[in-house]
């Protein structure tokens, strides 16, 4: 990437309302610097004051604009950018904060840079398309799919090229395929950029047909086109919301039969094969069987993990039924893979995974093995801080959308890996990993006496608690916090390859505190212990005692019939006595006295501070003591 290239995000907005707030949100998030990207937005014509809150944003931010305009297109807004590259989103879109600078990253000499995001996509598009496979042409079978990813980087100059050429804004997939027909460079960003799907495609069956059908004429007799033409036919008949007539069932038929009436099926997913064969043969699409996903969903049976070298390594086993309407699996077809997915933002990153394949009648049992290290798991970089779940994933069926089933919860213990705490725990039942610590918390409570240690210094009294369950991979000091009760006292929690201890300098009055942890913004943590300071400063841990039960208060009960006895008028009650001077003057703080006590106290050691004080308001000691000034 060229530390000089910038890119202008155009948006085609309409009436946009409450979306608004989060598509700038998203934006300003953007780990690229502001002065290498703008944002146009171009309005057809809202009608909700979409317009008048943009103009505002153009008012305090000098890299966003406005563009009005009727025209069916994004020329207007091509011609305003000034960036190199360009992407256009559509108003649902969210961008990943460090979206912009991936797709940057990825460019290098590229005139085109594909990029998926989340599970969903503009109708047609698989999201197991998109890899970071460098270079792609229209020679590939799935390239026509891969060109009409929700996220494109594309060359402005590129694009004017198209001149008159350039299609409206709803064809977009004649857009991306014409790119793809061209002698551009396209290159794919395997590292998700954003959630959404893409610039506006059109919504109605008749236009997507169009959209698509056109596409494929671009890509000519090409088994990209074909697989194109079978991926929007298995799409449209899968929406529920692209109700087809039967002159748009004739034409999606027609359209099937012309680029597949040669081909064999064989290679094409699941999904796919039954209706590319039914129309081939002249039987109406809606009559073709289209095979139901829920039948592939994969079952997971048990789940295991466990550490090694600061990565976790999962083994997972289960099976994949056999479709009632089609073979599916073969021997050497591997049909899932581990993923990992943010809770929050949906963003998924699958894992290398080593599946081994049994064949067992009515379903194709599976042991899929990957590991998990939080350094690189996210298509090489490290995962970002959050809740993730682990996931099993079933591949290559031709579904837009993921079918996955959640990895089952299995014990384990958390961890700090090059500084990064993570936490291990179930929810729902489902395996989590809290990277950073930030929900659930780290440390393997309850602990035993045995595990602290309280040494003196001239520092004062340091508490040691060691867990040693935790994993650790290299040396961090994070920052934690421990409560006696509810005094927060600052603390460390250290790791090393001897293990992991949280340190904390403690002090306080006599008496017993209950001991909780917290580390980074993760919730506290009860550890088990308590902390015993006698009346001379001497402290010790033992387990904490079982809390009370909370006293329930049984209201009186009112005899039936009864009421209240009304109260008679008497005598007032005598007014409250005044404090005489003397009980005053008794009662009333010496301000000299304190600021000696206090002198007196900050001249003993730390460990025996507590004592001081209880010493410094004993009316016997304080007598003995201004007798011994007297005779110095």
């Amino acid at each position: 990437m060229d530390d000089t290239d910038s890119v202008s995000v155009l948006i085609r907005s309409g009436n946009l309302g409450d979306r608004l707030p989060r598509l700038v949100g998203t934006l300003d998030d953007q780990s690229l610097p502001y002065g290498r990207y703008e944002v146009i937005f171009l309005d057809a014509g809202s009608s909700d004051g979409t317009s008048a809150r943009i103009r505002q944003l153009v008012d305090r931010r000098p890299n966003v604009h406005l563009i009005e305009s009727d025209a069916d297109g994004w020329r207007p807004a091509l011609e305003a950018a000034a960036g190199e590259f360009v992407l256009c989103l559509g108003d649902d879109d969210r961008l990943l904060p460090g979206g912009l600078a991936n797709l940057l990253a990825a460019a290098a000499d590229k005139d085109v840079v594909l990029a998926g995001g989340g599970d969903a996509g503009p109708v047609g598009f698989l999201p197991d398309s998109i890899e970071a496979t460098g270079v792609t042409s229209a020679t590939e079978p799935l390239s026509g799919i891969r060109a009409i990813t929700p996220f494109a980087l594309i060359r402005r100059e590129l694009l004017l090229g198209m001149g008159s050429d350039l299609p409206a804004a709803d064809d977009f997939r004649r857009t991306r395929v014409g790119l793809l027909a061209s002698s551009a460079t396209i290159g794919t960003c395997g590292t998700p950029v954003g959630l959404g799907s893409g610039p506006p495609s059109g919504t109605s069956a008749e236009r997507i047909l169009a959209d698509a059908s056109g596409a494929a004429e671009l890509l000519g007799d090409s088994d990209s086109a074909a697989w194109l033409v079978a991926a929007h036919a298995a799409a449209l008949l899968d929406q529920p919301s692209t109700s087809l007539t039967p002159e748009v069932e004739g034409q999606l038929t027609e359209l099937v039969q012309r680029h597949w009436k040669d081909r064999d099926p064989a290679p094409l997913p699941p999904l796919y094969r039954a209706l590319v064969q039914a129309a081939v043969d002249g039987i109406p699409a809606s009559a073709a069987g289209l095979l139901n996903i829920a039948e592939l969903s994969p079952a997971v049976e048990s789940a295991t993990a466990e550490w090694s070298d600061g990565r976790l390594r999962l083994a997972v086993t289960g099976t994949v039924p056999a479709p009632s309407t089609s073979p599916v699996l073969v021997p050497d077809h591997r049909p899932v893979r581990l993923t990992v997915r943010n809770v929050n933002t949906g963003i998924r990153y699958d894992l290398a995974t080593e599946v081994t394949i049994e064949a067992i009648e009515g379903s194709t049992g599976f042991v899929a093995r990957a590991v998990v290290d939080v350094a690189e798991a996210a298509a090489g970089e490290p995962l970002t801080e959050g809740v993730w779940q682990v996931l099993v994933r079933l591949v290559g069926t031709g579904s837009r959308s993921a079918v996955t089933v959640a990895v089952p919860a299995c014990t384990v213990p958390g961890g700090v890996v090059d500084g990064i705490p993570i936490g291990v725990f179930a929810a729902d039942g489902q395996l989590r990993l809290d990277v950073g610590a930030r929900q659930h918390g780290l440390l393997g409570a309850p602990f035993t006496p045995d595990r602290a240690t309280i040494t003196e210094s001239a520092r004062g009294a340091l508490l040691s608690i060691a867990d040693p369950n935790l994993v650790v991979r290299g040396d961090a000091a994070l920052p934690a916090a421990l409560f006696l009760g509810s005094f927060r006292l600052p603390a460390v929690l250290r790791s090393a390859e001897s293990g992991v201890r949280l340190e904390c300098y403690v002090s306080g009055l006599a008496g017993v505190s209950k001991l909780q942890a917290q580390v980074g913004r993760a919730q506290r943590q009860p550890l088990g212990l308590q902390l015993r300071i006698t009346a001379i400063g001497e402290m010790s841990i033992e387990p904490a005692a079982p809390d009370r039960p909370a006293a329930k208060r049984s209201a009186a009960k009112r005899p039936a019939g009864k009421q209240s006895p009304v109260k008679k008028p008497g005598a007032p009650k005598p007014a409250a006595r005044k404090p005489t001077a003397k009980n005053s003057a008794r009662h009333q703080k010496n301000p000299v006295k304190q600021q000696r006590n206090r002198r007196i106290v900050d001249r003993v050691p730390g460990p025996l501070r507590p004592v001081a004080r209880s010493a410094a308001r004993s009316p016997v000691l304080q007598r003995a003591y201004r007798q011994l000034r007297r005779l110095i």
